[in-house]
């Protein structure tokens, strides 16, 4: 059985570490919840459509399988352009927004993050369609495919906030580990 003299004194040598693992497990959960509020995000869905189709002999047609293995390679291409750093500079340039992570929805839409204090507006997704648009028209020309393409941008939403309280268990995580480490260490060498 342990004596209350010595959990004092156990208390005594731990406390100092416990308190300071602690803060900096808060400090570093409000830094992770705070550093996520700081700017505005929003997400727009980009599709690439097929418009129309002229072909290029009067008599050729087209099945679906064309069409759609079409589409999809457009999509890489489209893709290819979402990434390409003359868009995000003249989007920027033009709106003030960035463009952030573009994850693939469907093999020709793309849902795109837009940070920046004019995220949400209507203006910076009708600059994200007239940029897409001219660089989709560019490359439907560049690529001899008979297919009329086009980028529809969707709406900006916002995108769903970091909530504080996951900042709070990141921070605790952290305060917890750090203080199982020290405890382990300071047992370890001071026998």
């Amino acid at each position: 059985m342990i004596e209350l003299r010595d959990l004092i004194r156990i208390f005594r040598r731990i406390f100092p570490v416990l308190l300071a693992a602690t803060v900096t497990g808060a400090v570093i959960g409000s830094f992770v919840a705070g550093y996520a509020a700081v700017s505005p995000s929003a997400t727009a869905v980009v599709s690439l459509r097929v418009q129309g189709m002229a072909p290029a002999e009067p008599d050729a047609l087209y099945d679906g399988y064309y069409l759609v293995e079409t589409e999809r390679r457009f999509g890489d291409l489209l893709a290819d352009i979402l990434r390409t750093a003359s868009l995000h500079a003249a989007l920027e340039s033009e709106t003030g927004v960035a463009l952030g992570r573009t994850v693939r929805v469907t093999p020709w839409d793309y849902r795109v993050n837009l940070r920046g204090p004019n995220a949400f507006s209507p203006e910076t997704t009708a600059a994200l369609q007239r940029l897409l648009g001219a660089a989709v028209r560019e490359m439907s020309v560049r690529s001899g495919e008979p297919l009329e393409m086009s980028a529809a941008v969707g709406d900006a939403v916002p995108s769903p906030p970091f909530p504080r309280e996951v900042g709070g268990l990141i921070g605790g995580g952290v305060a917890l580990l750090l203080a199982a480490l020290a405890v382990l260490l300071r047992r370890y060498l001071t026998y």
